[in-house]
């Protein structure tokens, strides 16, 4: 699908007509100068493909905008992780899912039926199979939420940390944490406990 002008609607076109409507624009913004072209990466990409996507975006098109998710959103994600956990990959395992385990999962903008269609299964596979519940915290209506979703909290952009802030305060408040574990395997519980002090659930 193609807009084929700013605010216009989005039409439904074939490969061919999508194909030239996208190089008549980018020779247009070419044209304009070679800093008008910015290249946004994937973190999928082999070494290789690194390699070669930037020689042929700084040396061919001669433009030095170009940027990847794994400067900007791996790099952040693994020094949060880090500094939190100890560990810059994920904290949990497939078993932390599994139909013994989970009673309750919750997934905050993770669409994970199309992001992670294995793991998904397995949510699924524990909420057939000892009546686990999803909860979804996302201003989409992905398929998540339609698939599987008990209850969708359909919050405002930018609002999960606030909604996360708000249910340790309330943990706190009506003493559902464990103190014991607490002092024994974490820190800066302190610092947490007064953060969440202003985020009340008014």
């Amino acid at each position: 699908m193609i807009r084929r002008t700013k605010g216009s609607a989005l039409e439904r076109v074939s490969w061919e007509v999508a194909m030239t409507f996208f190089m008549e624009k980018f020779n247009q913004a070419w044209a304009q100068g070679h800093e008008n072209l910015a290249c946004y990466n994937s973190g999928q990409l082999t070494l290789e493909e690194f390699y070669t996507l930037a020689k042929l975006w700084r040396g061919g098109l001669q433009s030095s905008n170009i940027d990847g998710r794994t400067r900007l959103c791996t790099a952040t994600s693994a020094t949060g992780l880090m500094s939190n956990f100890g560990a810059d990959g994920p904290v949990a395992s497939y078993a932390d899912v599994d139909v013994d385990e989970a009673d309750l999962l919750c997934l905050y903008g993770h669409n994970v039926a199309e992001a992670q269609t294995v793991l998904w299964e397995r949510m699924l596979y524990a909420k057939a199979c000892n009546g686990a519940r999803i909860i979804v915290v996302d201003p989409r209506r992905s398929p998540t939420v339609r698939q599987g979703a008990d209850l969708h909290l359909q919050v405002k952009l930018g609002t999960n940390v606030a909604l996360m802030n708000g249910l340790i305060h309330l943990l706190i408040r009506n003493a559902r944490v464990d103190m014991a574990f607490v002092a024994a395997h974490t820190v800066g519980f302190d610092k947490l406990k007064e953060v969440v002090s202003e985020y009340p659930p008014a």
